[in-house]
């Protein structure tokens, strides 16, 4: 593969990412629901219709946890997000399941179509109503939220404000320090030549008085 298919193809995939991954992760809980039907009937040998309900749940169960994590990334695990998302996860499929049987009835019993055909349509329509409400209803984005907030240029909050002003005043106050401390330094030359000045008079005043001294005897 060649790198310009390599970044089209991983550009395609970013784009559309959610789409890929539900559709993946959809494979992968079909799969899980066959095993858990087959186990449960092979290996334990309970009932089709008990085995069926189990196998639903435990799908039901696996697929939740793959579309909260994986797919539309959700990761508030606080109680009430948690219950929230699963009861309505678990709502969304009992609603897109009784829309799958009302299409069969409809169609098969009512209209006489082909029962395989009307099971791939309501299959589609099945995982086109449950991709809409786990990403639009159930998993909701705080992502576009923040960007649209960015977008409209909301304020600040007044804590926000706060701080910038007090690393302001900080800022400030450090400028004033540096401010004093070059000061300090460009004085320091003064100081040190008055100093060695006074020193001289005096030495000065000695040397004057041991001459008069001399002078006198």
């Amino acid at each position: 593969m060649t790198p310009t298919l390599y970044s089209k193809g991983l550009a395609l995939y970013r784009r559309h990412r959610s789409i890929v991954d539900y559709l993946f992760w959809g494979v992968m809980t079909t799969l899980v629901n066959y095993v858990a039907y087959f186990a449960c009937r092979l290996c334990f040998d309970i009932n089709y219709l008990i085995s069926n309900i189990a196998a639903w749940t435990i799908a039901t169960a696996f697929a939740f946890v793959v579309n909260k994590l994986f797919v539309f990334r959700s990761l508030d695990w606080s109680a009430w997000v948690v219950f929230r998302e699963c009861w309505q996860f678990v709502a969304a499929r009992l609603l897109s399941g009784v829309l799958e049987t009302a299409i069969l009835k409809i169609c098969v019993d009512w209209l006489g179509l082909n029962d395989a055909i009307v099971k791939i349509f309501s299959n589609v329509v099945v995982v086109i109503a449950n991709y809409i409400f786990s990403k639009f209803i159930i998993f909701r984005e705080k992502k576009v939220l923040l960007e649209k907030m960015e977008q409209a240029n909301v304020p600040p909050s007044p804590l926000h404000q706060k701080g910038n002003e007090s690393s302001v005043t900080g800022n400030n106050m450090t400028s004033a320090g540096r401010k004093r401390h070059r000061s300090e330094k460009t004085a320091s030359p003064t100081s040190k030549n008055t100093l060695q000045a006074k020193s001289g008079r005096r030495k000065g005043k000695l040397r004057r008085k041991k001459s008069r001294k001399q002078g006198r005897r």
